[in-house]
This record gives structure tokens, sequence and C-alpha cells, in this order.
């Protein structure tokens, strides 16, 4: 098998880049051999080891059993080891006497060859400490060294980021220098934005980013990574730290050697900031929607709604029910200005009963649209539903699908009059955000 080698960079400190780089780890290892290099100062990937050392570099040049410095850890049928290079104090001084003295130089090149064949390493993650610079002597050092025992290995370079505009576009700017100065060129590159929270709009654009990312700069996977709130304050060890799914699916990725590029997107329970929305839910009646609206929605949103079998799961929001005389109408329609009519009526009645700016919520569309056969159906239910649309944007921030099945019927009819769509997943729980 050949050998793969994933570097991560990173711009500056605190963005999830050594927690992202032992999930990968953990994920590669449930089958794999891995070998995760700590080669950050501060040693968090060490620490959750469990690696009291202070470093290879430090066991050198006391003359001390670096080997201590490493541990193993099985998963499944593989297994990662963990290796702490440096040691958190005296570190920048250890590293100018190593390219100063030839005989200490060398004595790591033979520690660290040692290291990296002990064992039949499927994988290799190096966790870098944040802005490195290929100008160092001692980086090159470290990549010269693996690049000499393991000459026709995959190099993959991955790029971590928080989705403020300013680090995306510092590291973007970081990444366009890194790939031109390295001394070996990377076979393909991933772009994390790690730390993403559940909000429309941070995901739209965050989203948006990476589609650029991947599309001008040559990035084969852009991949958003969530918020793990419980992370933030994680106090375990190696062992307890989560595989987290869209780093889960990137390795999966590797391990094929699927290189047919695009996005790698997370699942959210609830999204924030929806409040002021006009909410289209367009699905089959048991995909269990109540409990995504639920989770959507803060407050006492307005629920339109046309069974009342849903009333008991919705009875502490305000509601207003499609008589049965709209619903007999819909199934009449012969002409698409009658078309229209309803659909202005059905707006006026809405903002009648909101008053104010809560959320409110179409539950279902599909019970809702023209049903009859006046017109083209496609072109009558976006006429319906343009208009609607049309009539409450103005008391509305933003408008959201919610959907079944984005790529087909009704939802791709809606999807130009929306500012996002969201995915739901089959089991009708989590949601993705899609364009």
């Amino acid at each position: 098998m050949d050998k793969t080698k994933i570097v991560m960079m990173g711009i500056k400190g605190g963005v999830g880049k050594s927690t992202i780089a032992v999930s990968l780890g953990k994920a590669l290892a449930r089958k794999h051999k891995v070998l995760l290099v700590d080669r950050d100062i501060i040693g968090y990937a060490s620490d959750l080891a469990g690696i009291p050392g202070d470093g290879v570099l430090s066991s050198i040049f006391n003359g001390e059993d670096y080997w201590r410095n490493i541990k193993e850890i099985n998963f499944g049928i593989g297994k990662i080891t963990v290796v702490r290079l440096f040691s958190k104090e005296n570190t920048e001084e250890l590293l100018k006497r190593v390219h100063k003295d030839d005989k200490f130089k060398e004595l790591f090149r033979e520690a660290y060859s040692k290291i990296l064949r002990s064992d039949e390493y499927n994988y290799f993650i190096v966790d870098n400490p944040p802005a490195i610079d290929y100008s160092s002597d001692v980086v090159k050092h470290e990549a010269e060294i693996f690049s000499d025992i393991f000459p026709s290995a995959k190099v993959y370079r991955t790029y971590v980021s928080t989705p403020s505009r300013y680090d995306i576009e510092n590291t973007v700017n970081y990444m366009k220098k890194i790939e031109i100065e390295a001394p070996v060129r990377s076979a393909y590159s991933f772009f994390i934005v790690n730390k993403v929270r559940a909000n429309v709009e941070e995901l739209s654009y965050v989203r948006s980013k990476l589609e650029d990312i991947t599309r001008r700069l040559g990035v084969i996977y852009g991949v958003i990574e969530k918020n793990e709130n419980e992370l933030e304050s994680f106090s375990g060890g190696i062992i307890d730290v989560p595989i987290l799914p869209p780093i889960e699916q990137l390795s999966n990725k590797i391990v094929e050697n699927d290189y047919s590029g695009g996005l790698i997107l997370p699942s959210y329970s609830s999204l924030e900031d929806v409040e002021g929305r006009l909410i289209l839910v367009y699905g089959k009646a048991d995909t269990k929607k109540t409990d995504i609206v639920k989770a959507l929605v803060k407050g006492n949103p307005l629920i339109v709604y046309t069974n009342e079998k849903i009333l008991d799961k919705f009875e502490k929001y305000r509601k207003i029910g499609i008589t049965e005389d709209y619903r007999t109408k819909r199934f009449e329609l012969r002409d698409i200005k009658d078309v229209l009519k309803l659909a202005r009526s059905l707006s006026k009645e809405i903002l009648k009963v909101r008053k104010d700016e809560s959320t409110a919520v179409f539950y279902r569309v599909n019970d809702i649209s023209p049903a009859s056969n006046c017109c083209e159906i496609g072109s009558q239910r976006y006429e319906f539903w343009n208009a609607i649309i049309g009539s409450l944007i103005g008391s509305f921030q933003k408008v959201i699908l919610i959907c079944d099945e984005t790529n087909e019927g009704e939802c791709e009819t809606l999807k130009p009059l929306v500012d996002t769509s969201i995915k739901t997943d089959p089991n009708g729980y989590m949601i993705n955000p899609v364009e």
C-alpha cells in the first residue's frame, strides 16, 4: 500500500487544527496504521495521548530515551501512534542548536528516521504549529527526512480556518504562499472551515467561499465542520475525541483514492437565527417534519396548516388553518389569474394574523399549492408561490425552504424563490443547508 502524508496547516492557533488532526487520525486508524507526528509546541495531540515526555528533540539533546515520547493506541484492527517531537519550553533554542551543530542534526535525523520506520504505517499525519514557513530550515529538514525515506509518498496539505471572513482570506493567501514554497508538491490539498455555527447566513457564506476556493485554487475537497461546543472545554483523552462526521467522510475519500472533488458538509439538528423568516416545508407526511420545525424555530411562530392532525404537535404555537373552502378551490382552478388571486388572498390572511415580526411556517407546501391542471403544473405552482412570497417578503427577513428532495419536483420549482434551501436526511431529523 502506498504511503500517504497529511500535513496539517493553519495561519493561526485556536482554529481546531490539532483536534481535526486527531479526529482524522482516529478515523484512518480503525483499519490502518497511523503515525501522528505532533510538531506543534503546544502539544495538544500529545497531551490527549497522555505523553508526559519533553519531546524527542529534548530527549536527544539530554541523552535520554526518546522512545518515551511515543504512545501507541489501538483502534479496531488498526492503531494510531502519537509522537511528541518538541517540548513546550526551550524548543526554539534547541532547534537553533540543531541546525548549527551537524552532529546534533544527524542524531535528530537518525532518531526521526527510526520513528518513521518503526512500523508499517500507512498514513502519516503531521500536526504543525501555526504559520509554519518552508523557508525555515527546521521545517525543510523534517520534510526532507520524510521524502528521503518515502520518496513516492503522496502528500496532502490540509488547511484549517475558522468561518471568519478575515481568517478565510488570510488562510487562502497563506495556502497560495505555501504551495509555491513547499519543497514537495502536494498531490491534493484540502481546505477545512471549522467551528461553523448553525447559522443560515454563516453557512451560506462559508459554502460559497469553499466553492470558490475549490474551483479557482485547485483544492480537491472543501470541508465544513460545525462548531462542536463540547470540544471547547474538552478534558478527556484521545480515546474520547469524537470522529467528526465530515472528517470521517474525508478519511473515506483518502482511503478510497477518491479525487472526484467537491464539498463535504455537516448535518445540523437545528439552526440559529431563523427568527422573522418565512419557512416553506415540503415533503412526505411521515418524515417527522414537525420535529424539524420545532428545532428550527424559537419563540411563537405562526403555523399555516392544512391538516388538523398536526394541531396537537403545534399546540403551543399560533395557527391559521387553510379552510375547507380554500382546499376545494385549489383543485378547481382553471386560470392562472385565479391562481394569483388565491395566492394574494392567502397572503392577506397571514399578515392579519401575524401582526409582529415572528416567523411564519407553511406546513406543508404540497398541501397548499394549486392542484388542478389549469396550466403547466410547474409554472402554475411557481407563479402561485412567487405571488405569495412577493406579497409577504417585505414583512420577512429571509425565505427558507425545507425539503425532502431538493433535486426534483416542487422543491426544484421553488428553489429560485428562496434565500436558502435545506435538505433533510431520510430520518427527517438532520438538516443539510444547500444552495
